[in-house]
């Protein structure tokens, strides 16, 4: 700031304050996303009608620029494209979800019936979680140390500790003629 100008005009002085102009780049065809929708910095997650009805699909983006509250987006979206707002910490490609147009979320939530879903803790994140709990028939409670364990690695979000806790799901729903949500792997 102290530097000789070139204009002839007296150096500027830290502090000042000053009249400026900015030229800036003009982003076109961009979208502006909550920071917390991009997911390992290069994609987001979308829901894709299938032949099974709704899914999750990742859709890789790339980033024109970003900050700790927005990112912006100017190439692997399209404006119609549904995104995911709900935090997934486990998102399975190809996952059967349930959507619902953030315009219409509040009537949906009024209007849904009451029934008992699973604990409040891993409801909001662990949408995988939260069907596979919401299948289970009231008549045939899971075992408590099978629950208990279920909650415990979804809080945790250790894929290597929640793929045997799934295994015992599995066969006690099994063993126990209950129909679990289809993981939509192919």
């Amino acid at each position: 700031p102290y530097g000789r100008p070139t204009s002839g005009r007296p150096p500027l002085k830290i502090g000042s304050f000053v009249d400026a102009a900015l030229v800036g780049k003009v982003l076109k065809d961009v979208f502006i996303l909550p920071r917390n929708l991009l997911r390992e910095n290069t994609y987001v997650l979308t829901v894709a009608k299938d032949e099974g009805g709704d899914v999750l699909r990742r859709k890789k983006v790339e980033i024109a620029w970003q900050n700790d509250d927005v990112v912006v987006v100017n190439k692997g979206l399209l404006p119609d494209d549904l995104l995911c707002l709900t935090q997934v910490p486990i998102a399975l490609e190809n996952y059967p979800v349930r959507s619902v147009l953030e315009s219409k979320a509040t009537e949906t939530v009024s209007a849904a019936p009451e029934r008992r879903g699973p604990p409040a803790n891993i409801r909001g994140g662990a949408g995988g979680f939260s069907a596979l709990l919401a299948a289970i028939p009231a008549d045939k409670p899971l075992p408590p140390e099978l629950k208990a364990k279920l909650i415990a690695a979804a809080e945790k979000g250790d894929r290597s500790q929640m793929r045997p806790v799934l295994g015992e799901l599995k066969d006690w729903a099994k063993a126990n003629g209950v129909e679990l949500p289809d993981f939509g792997r192919r």
